[in-house]
């Protein structure tokens, strides 16, 4: 084996202990904020249970799409290869703005290709996915406080 490829195989093998699984909890975390923004503006609304399933094949459909767009607005903000262990808030403005970025990517994605999705989702899902992907960053190190 050259030296080229056992250096090819120690970063896949880097890239698989560390940044897969943030990956894998980024587009968890992307969807899921979304969905819980969906789920906490119909709540108590149960006569708009055709709306709200309308809604929900929407976020359904374009939550595969946006997870991938995610990764890859996160990865242009340079989330992924980081020591979150020593993050600062220079760190935690790049996760702003690519949450921002993401927020904007999924308002757009949904108005041209769906539908209009309420603004309250549009907002909760934007706060929740900062939130989650800022935990996911950050929870590390306040966890080892």
């Amino acid at each position: 084996m050259t030296v080229a490829e056992e250096k090819t195989i120690e970063k896949v093998t880097k890239f698989i202990k560390s940044d897969l699984w943030i990956i894998i909890l980024d587009m968890i975390a992307v969807v899921a904020a979304y969905w819980l923004a969906l789920n906490a503006r119909f709540i108590g609304y149960a006569e708009l249970g055709d709306l709200f399933q309308s809604y929900l094949t929407t976020l359904l459909t374009f939550a595969p799409f946006y997870a991938v767009i995610s990764v890859i607005v996160f990865a242009l903000f340079r989330l992924y290869n980081g020591m979150w262990r020593f993050a600062g808030m220079h760190d935690l403005n790049r996760v702003l703005f690519a949450s921002v970025t993401a927020s904007v990517i999924h308002i757009l994605g949904t108005l041209i290709f769906f539908q209009r999705m309420p603004t309250t989702y549009y907002a909760l899902g934007a706060v929740f996915q900062y939130f989650f992907i800022s935990i996911i960053r950050l929870g590390n190190r306040v966890f080892n406080m």
